[in-house]
């Protein structure tokens, strides 16, 4: 049974590092037989930093005239993506997005990017991006407000820790939603479970069993 509303907004799937549209296609197929306007987008995530793929995800969203018809947008990442989104929604106008859901997202940083940063960042700078050092760009980049947020951890997951997809509470009147999902980070976007929780968050605003689990300390500057 769909749980589609009437009216629903698009949804925006972005991939992580290294990755193409692919890695999210399986959830992308299950949205669009339910009934959902998916844009699967992709960018070329190896030479360009967060910035860039971020106002290129704005200056699409903006002239999509499915947006504009329905008024608001749905976005859910993956790792990197989650990040370029969060980025986006930043210079999107206020309540253009309606509900985000991040799948294994390095909100604090990647130990795993730190350390490759020091072989390959010269070649990829969203490397530097996405390191946990305290003043990377992800842990001085701000964090929306008043948008519904959904986080999904996979269990198995090393490349981005536990502690490193936590949203800090003092980022304003909102509510954060985690779940956790079994299976290692980069197979999660294809996880079944993946696609019923992420399609249940988008048409509810709710996980199937969702918690509210305490938030590391913001590593950001405000």
């Amino acid at each position: 049974m769909s749980l589609i509303v009437n009216r629903q907004p698009p949804v925006y799937l972005l991939h992580g590092l290294a990755a193409n549209r692919l890695v999210m296609w399986r959830l992308c197929q299950h949205l669009r037989r339910r009934g959902w306007v998916v844009r699967n987008w992709g960018y070329p995530s190896i030479r360009q930093g967060v910035e860039v793929h971020a106002a290129g995800l704005v200056r699409v969203i903006l002239a999509d005239e499915q947006v504009e018809r329905a008024g608001c947008v749905d976005i859910v990442g993956h790792s990197m993506g989650t990040i370029v989104a969060r980025r986006a929604i930043l210079q999107l106008p206020p309540g253009l997005v309606r509900r985000f859901v991040l799948l294994t997202p390095p909100n604090n940083g990647s130990p795993v990017a730190t350390f490759l940063s020091y072989f390959l960042g010269w070649f990829c700078p969203a490397l530097h991006d996405l390191s946990d050092r305290q003043d990377s760009y992800v842990n001085r980049l701000a964090y929306p407000t008043n948008i519904e947020v959904g986080v999904v951890t996979a269990r198995m997951d090393w490349v981005v820790p536990l502690s490193s997809t936590r949203w800090p509470r003092d980022s304003g009147p909102m509510t954060v939603q985690y779940t956790s999902i079994g299976g290692p980070h980069g197979v999660l976007p294809w996880r079944r479970a993946t696609l019923e929780t992420t399609e249940r968050f988008l048409a509810r605003g709710t996980f199937p069993s969702a918690s509210d689990m305490p938030s590391a300390p913001p590593t950001r500057a405000n």
